[in-house]
């Protein structure tokens, strides 16, 4: 009976896809869920990301001696180098000096290292006039498309030489003579959108693309030990939005920083979530706020070395979390004897390393790294061309000998991975990947709340709510006799408007459809127009959940769990189930039958990628940010998980890697 049941079932799912030009009509509505559908996962997010920072905020109170801070510091940092993916060994800078020059107030030196074997990061060390040696200073980019070209980096570390300070700037990846050359004309496709892209293929792997960041940040510290000429007694960090956020993790994670001045980043994450939510890939640490690390921690995992925040009244980094993020540092600093040593500078402009800002952070260096406390005022100058900014003939590093990309890095990574799972004689469980995915067993799921809001002919139109805040709208097309099977069909372009030819001919043989929009896909699709064509318009509520420890994986599939749930309740636990998935849906849809192995008769997936390890170095890859599980390839990838399902249930069609075409 069962073979003659899978036959059938074949016949069901093989339909070469939905055969729809147009999306059903929506059967959520504002009134129904109290919120725009594409709202949904944003208000369920930001609610809990809310309760998480409350819970944080109580442990931080807790904290009254400086034995007490000193432990919650080391258990802060290791939490925050273990989630990025901790480092690479040191392996050989070659750094080579490429060029020189000097203007009327400064001198420069144009600097090229490795900060791992390949992987070129290109710099200009700024000198004072006078001979040295010299305080040593490394100033990090923000998200300049000209990188350390920028004026307002270059002031700011110009200013710097003329006090005797020597600074090293340098471009983070996809900036400057950095960036991944896309299409055939080398396009810079923006060091934001290049950052996000590069987290779709380092998640998997258990990193972060601000562990690379971080790290040409350390190596170049470590450049700056190798010269005779900079006094590394008390090395300083200074930088700008991006290179703020550099600033903030680099003055955390490394010991050899004293004194630092984050410019324009540092909030604090109940601020920025009511405002703009998440920003882009390097900002945001999985599981970080769950953890209890907010903004706070990079200024408390380092007390009490000197530390300045330069704010700006009107930046999109909320303001008034600037402040309450100050408070905590000063309150922290205070209980262990140094109230002194943490400070602020606010400017009443927009974001920018404005000039107020700059001469803040001149003066701070000079008060803690020189012991002279002064007004600096800074004058007008001369500053390179972007042309006498260079490294590189041609602008960019990818013309080197041997060069290797950070999605290279990502690949060898996901490389690596792969043979330490080949030569592991572990078994990996269904729990183990349900621990990490954080789902739960079909088995543990409950009954969802289940609404009926139309019946027309045969079909059905529905919606659940698993969890709160949370609808899944579905519509069945029944049979007009007894139900034979049921097949749940997801798709990442939501519920079809009608049925094919196909699915019309078996429903007359009694073969019934659910279609469901898994949160976040069809009628809850959360749409972010800058990224839409790259990572993705969900970006921005996956990062929300990645900053919880939660995936979008581990929530899809609860959501077939609960569609399972739902018809089980409403024609029997014996009735066959199938399950059909197209597209992005297809890696949750996988995740859902493997786990669940004896739930689904059969399990059809068209359309999706083949493995993690084959979208984590491809820099053309979109739309797979979503589906990034944190730390996955440390257990498994996607055909290993396939195996997880009896034989014979499985069909798998067409897999592909969906790319994105490069704007001219």
């Amino acid at each position: 009976m069962i073979k003659r049941v899978i036959a059938s079932l074949v016949c069901v799912l093989c339909i070469g896809g939905l055969g729809v030009l147009a999306q059903a009509e929506p059967i959520l509505t504002e009134e129904i869920m109290g919120t725009a559908p594409g709202k949904m996962m944003q208000e369920v997010l930001d609610a809990q990301i809310y309760e998480a920072i409350e819970v944080r905020q109580a442990n931080y109170e807790k904290l009254k001696t400086t034995e007490d801070i000193e432990a919650y510091q080391v258990k802060m940092r290791n939490f925050f180098k273990t989630n990025i993916g901790g480092f690479p060994e040191r392996t050989p800078l070659n750094a080579k000096v490429v060029g020189n020059g000097q203007k009327a107030n400064f001198r420069y030196e144009k600097i090229i290292y490795e900060s791992q074997p390949g992987y070129y990061v290109t710099a200009i060390l700024y000198l004072p006039l006078s001979e040295g040696p010299y305080p040593g200073i490394l100033m990090p980019c923000g998200h300049s498309k000209n990188g350390k070209a920028a004026e307002t980096y270059q002031r700011a570390a110009i200013s710097l030489a003329m006090h005797g300070f020597a600074t090293l700037v340098y471009d983070p990846v996809g900036q400057g003579e950095r960036f991944f050359p896309y299409g055939e004309n080398s396009h810079q496709l923006g060091s934001t959108t290049e950052h996000t892209l590069l987290n779709g293929g380092a998640v998997p792997t258990g990193a972060n693309v601000s562990m690379y960041r971080i790290w040409d940040g350390m190596r170049g510290i470590d450049y700056l030990e190798e010269r005779e000429d900079i006094l590394t007694d008390k090395l300083g960090v200074t930088g700008n939005s991006g290179g703020g956020t550099l600033t903030s993790f680099i003055m955390a994670l490394d010991d050899r920083v004293y004194v630092a001045a984050a410019s324009c980043y540092l909030t604090d994450y109940k601020e920025l979530t009511e405002d703009s939510g998440p920003h882009d890939g390097e900002q945001n640490t999985f599981n970080q706020l769950s953890f209890g690390m907010n903004h706070p921690d990079f200024i408390n995992m380092r007390a009490p070395k000197p530390t300045l925040m330069c704010v700006a009244t009107r930046d999109f980094f909320n303001i008034n979390g600037a402040w309450r993020t100050y408070r905590e540092a000063k309150r922290t600093y205070s209980r262990m004897g140094y109230a002194e040593r943490v400070d602020l500078v606010e400017t009443d402009m927009t974001h920018g390393f404005s000039i107020q800002l700059r001469e803040g952070m001149v003066r701070w260096m000079k008060r803690w790294i020189m012991g002279i406390d002064e007004p600096v005022f800074e004058p007008d100058f001369e500053i390179l061309t972007d042309a006498e900014a260079l490294c590189t003939e041609s602008g960019n590093v990818a013309e080197l000998p041997g060069f290797v990309s950070a999605f290279d890095l990502n690949r060898q990574r996901a490389e690596a991975l792969a043979a330490e799972r080949a030569k592991s004689k572990g078994k990996v469980t269904a729990d183990m990947i349900r621990g990490l995915i954080n789902a739960k067993a079909f088995s543990d799921i409950d009954v969802p709340s289940a609404h009926l809001v139309a019946k027309e002919g045969n079909k059905q139109s529905w919606y659940l709510e698993p969890e709160e805040g949370v609808f899944l709208p579905l519509e069945i097309y029944l049979p007009n006799g007894d139900v034979s099977s049921i097949t749940i069909v997801t798709s990442d372009q939501g519920k079809p408007a009608a049925l094919s030819e196909k699915m019309l001919g078996l429903l007359a043989k009694g073969h019934a459809t659910c279609f469901v929009d898994l949160r976040g896909y069809g009628e809850t699709k959360t749409s972010d127009k800058r990224w839409e064509d790259t990572v993705g318009g969900v970006w921005c509520d996956y990062t929300r959940a990645f900053l919880l420890g939660r995936s979008y994986v581990g929530m899809r599939s609860d959501d077939i769990g609960s569609t399972v749930k739902f018809i089980a309740s409403q024609y029997g636990d014996d009735i066959p189930l199938n399950l059909q998935a197209t597209g992005g849906a297809t890696v949750p849809a996988l995740h859902a039958a493997a786990l669940n192995s004896d739930t689904f008769v059969k399990v059809y997936l068209e359309g999706g990628i083949p493995s993690w390890q084959a979208i984590a170095g491809d820099p053309y890859a979109k739309h797979q940010l979503v589906n990034a599980v944190h730390g996955a390839l440390r257990l498994y990838d996607l055909p290993e998980l396939a195996t997880m399902i009896p034989d014979g249930r499985l069909a798998m069609s067409n897999p592909k890697i969906p790319r994105f075409e490069v704007k001219k």
